[in-house]
């Protein structure tokens, strides 16, 4: 009797501990269909606020410069309106590669530039040299400072009629940036170089446009095509408003030709011998931004720019007689001030 009692409890035993295991099982598969469903579910529903990543902009731009509102003898005053088109995609979270396209159309050409009245210039609308590039945004913050690090690399191909006309067959341009930023203050160093591929030494002549010229000089206009250039930039800004922003800055920059020429008997004495480079260029520049919606800026710009020394007087041509040009408003062409431009421009990004 009691050997059966003993039996009887085991099996009591045995059948309540297979049937909760078999219930615990159960739950362990309920909760893990359950948990694949919320992990399909998360795949599936894009993470609120994430970025796509492609993106585009458009903008549109009219630029005049100041001889459009002073009296002259000629008119020296140009209207210009242009339009661009970018488009770019997020390699990763710090690379992007972009490609950009623009073109320009005077509405009214300085007299010095079109060889006559631009009350009767009619220009035709222009297409600018493509652009790609690539972009490493941040790739080093350097520590207590928080000042951040970038690099880019950009290529150029001809679509102008300058760029065509010149022999240019492509161009890049690697650069490097420091940022910081702090309490609405922004500050940018960048320095960058282009090196210029051209097809050769000097300016072709189009012989098939201008035969007769080819006919008196050849198929070479002897003019130096660039080979290559250095640049630097400082930009300061600041955010007076979420969406209004001021921003300043300076350039420098130099070229350097294609030709080396030598120094001979028959030279000059104030002829240029060895490898041909420009005496150096600079500009300043103003901008105020505003965004009257999250992905459409309007903006106003003011921007001087010209050659880093003036050559005046009678002395010109002599030795030493140059004087600095100062980059923030164009005073050397008195009578007009036809370095000095403005502009405003509309961009809508998506």
């Amino acid at each position: 009797m009691t050997l059966r009692r003993i039996f009887l409890v085991l099996v009591t035993f045995t059948c309540v501990v297979s049937v909760a295991n078999a219930e615990e099982a159960k739950d362990k598969k309920t909760d893990a269909k359950a948990a694949e469903a919320t992990e399909d579910t998360k795949k599936k529903e894009k993470p609120k606020g994430e970025k796509y990543p492609v993106g585009a902009s458009a903008s549109l731009s009219y630029g005049f410069n100041h001889a459009n509102f002073v009296e002259s003898n000629g008119d020296f005053g140009y209207q210009r309106v242009s339009a661009s088109a970018n488009v770019s995609y997020k390699v990763l979270e710090k690379v992007s590669l972009s490609s950009g396209l623009s073109v320009s159309k005077v509405v009214a050409t300085a007299y010095d530039n079109s060889g006559g009245s631009s009350r009767n210039t009619l220009a035709p609308w222009e297409i600018n040299d493509v652009s790609l590039s690539a972009a490493y945004g941040n790739f080093y913050k350097i520590p207590v400072v928080d000042i951040g690090l970038s690099a880019s690399l950009g290529l150029g191909f001809p679509l102008s009629k300058r760029s065509s006309a010149a022999g240019l067959l492509m161009s890049t341009s690697p650069g490097v940036s420091a940022s910081w930023a702090a309490a609405g203050f922004s500050v940018g160093l960048s320095a960058g170089y282009t090196f210029f591929l051209n097809e050769s030494a000097t300016v072709p002549l189009d012989c098939d446009a201008a035969p007769h010229n080819c006919v008196v000089s050849g198929g070479d206009t002897a003019i130096p095509n660039a080979l290559h250039n250095i640049r630097g930039a400082l930009r300061l800004g600041y955010s007076i408003l979420d969406n209004l922003s001021l921003s300043t800055s300076y350039s420098i920059a130099n070229g350097y030709g294609a030709v080396s020429y030598e120094d001979d008997e028959v030279t000059s004495d104030y002829a240029q011998s060895g490898t041909q480079s420009g005496t150096g260029r600079h500009s300043f520049s103003l901008g105020l931004s505003y965004r009257p919606l999250p992905k459409t800026g309007i903006s106003l710009s003011y921007r001087n720019g010209g050659g880093l020394w003036v050559y005046e007087g009678p002395d010109r041509a002599v030795s030493g007689s140059a004087k600095f040009n100062q980059p923030f408003f164009d005073t050397k062409n008195d009578n007009f001030h036809g370095a000095t431009s403005y502009g405003i421009s509309l961009s809508q990004s998506i």
